[in-house]
């Protein structure tokens, strides 16, 4: 059984998820009017801890929408949405703590959501080795692709000189963190060697090392390059396999690092060709949340963890746009920053934004101060000054509005 909280922004939406779990259509209008507040969807429940729950929920004032054939004792399961205010919520929550029908676990999920929902994305600290990212504002994160082959040309510097020229102009910009990687990840691309990519990464992150105290990650999901770069004065690694090299979750293990973990389907040579989900956000959510229960279990402190839902990794542009949606739902389910990654994705390019990568600037400022506007504070980009001073006038004004 899952507990999570789902954003529904109109009542087309709401009406969605009452499709989904299969309640009475003549109950659809009087029900949605309370799901304005807060919405938590459960994904599975017996019929008679759905009927508990609902009876619960309607002597607080609150709703809790069930299948039609839990009323009249014809479905055993069902899947329910409760939608109340946060005091109906909890009032909830105590009602069935001592119930049966694995009501009592429900109880705690509930408190556990309702805490996380009302936690501020400023008390966020993303630790690393021996540095750390407080997320109480906008944290850029300039990309240093010393490849031959990434998707946009512009930032391809092969050359280590022209790769470590890019990172100081991006300090100077203002950036946060660097992002060294010597292995292209996007669509159709083909893999290199460890001992190939790190001979790329080497000159950068050791030139790099010597002028700056900036937080550098190691792009990579090799743990032999991630070792050596962490050797040489990373302090975290950047892994679109998310941990799911048991050699690679030692090497941040015993090197007490940061780590983005993130979601891909599929290897980047085929990732794009028709990926599949019956439902996109649960499942990024699911295999991200499993993964960090790999990574915990395994000793990894979660202050050190940080999630990329992984935007065109095997997406298709309504899976993108879907998990666009549900930045927020992502980040207090997994009760950890979301870093993503937007800059001049094709993503862009079908919105309208652009048919090239070099036309995309202007839809990656747009699609990022929709991932602030969602929580989201860690922004891995091509740009460092535009995005910066782009989320800058965004958070200020979304800060001086409150």
């Amino acid at each position: 059984m899952k507990a999570c909280v789902i954003s529904l922004d109109n009542r087309d939406e709401v009406y969605g998820v009452f499709e989904r779990i299969g309640v009475d259509r003549e109950a659809w209008d009087l029900m949605w009017r309370k799901s304005e507040i807060v919405c938590i969807f459960i994904d599975d429940l017996s019929m008679a801890g759905g009927n508990v729950l609902k009876q619960a929920a309607l002597s607080s004032g609150a709703e809790a929408a069930v299948a039609g054939g839990v009323i009249n004792g014809t479905s055993l399961r069902t899947k329910v949405l409760i939608m109340g205010t946060r005091s109906q919520l909890h009032v909830i929550a105590e009602k069935i703590k001592i119930q049966q029908f694995h009501l009592s676990e429900l109880s705690e999920k509930i408190r556990k959501i309702l805490s996380s929902h009302d936690r501020l994305v400023s008390d966020f600290v993303w630790k690393m080795s021996e540095k750390e990212i407080v997320l109480d504002k906008p944290r850029i994160i300039g990309i240093i692709n010393v490849t031959p082959d990434s998707f946009y040309e512009q930032s391809r510097k092969f050359e280590s000189e022209k790769a470590v020229e890019l990172a100081l102009e991006m300090i100077d910009q203002g950036a946060d963190m660097l992002d060294v990687g010597g292995e292209s990840t996007r669509p159709g691309s083909e893999r290199v060697s460890p001992e190939q990519e790190f001979a790329r990464v080497f000159p950068v992150i050791s030139a790099l090392r010597k002028i700056t105290d900036l937080p550098i990650s190691i792009d990579t999901v090799h743990p032999s390059t991630a070792q050596k770069a962490l050797k040489e004065g990373c302090d975290a690694v950047n892994d679109v396999s998310g941990l799911e090299n048991e050699e690679m979750m030692r090497t941040v293990l015993e090197n007490s690092c940061g780590v983005v973990l993130m979601h891909k389907k599929g290897d980047p040579y085929t990732m794009q060709e028709n990926p599949h989900y019956e439902n996109v956000f649960e499942e990024v959510r699911d295999y991200l949340d499993r993964q960090q229960e790999k990574a915990l279990s395994f000793g990894i402190m979660k202050e050190k963890i940080v999630f990329d839902p992984g935007i065109g990794f095997g997406k298709t542009f309504k899976h993108n746009l879907s998990l666009l949606k549900s930045l927020k739902d992502l980040g207090e389910y997994l009760e950890r920053p979301v870093y993503i990654g937007l800059s001049r994705k094709s993503l862009i390019g079908a919105l309208g934004g652009g048919q090239t990568p070099a036309e995309r600037l202007s839809g990656t400022l747009s699609l990022s101060t929709l991932a602030l506007m969602q929580g989201v504070r860690l922004f891995r980009t091509h740009d460092v000054e535009q995005t910066k001073k782009a989320l800058d006038v965004a958070y200020g004004a979304i800060k001086e509005g409150r």
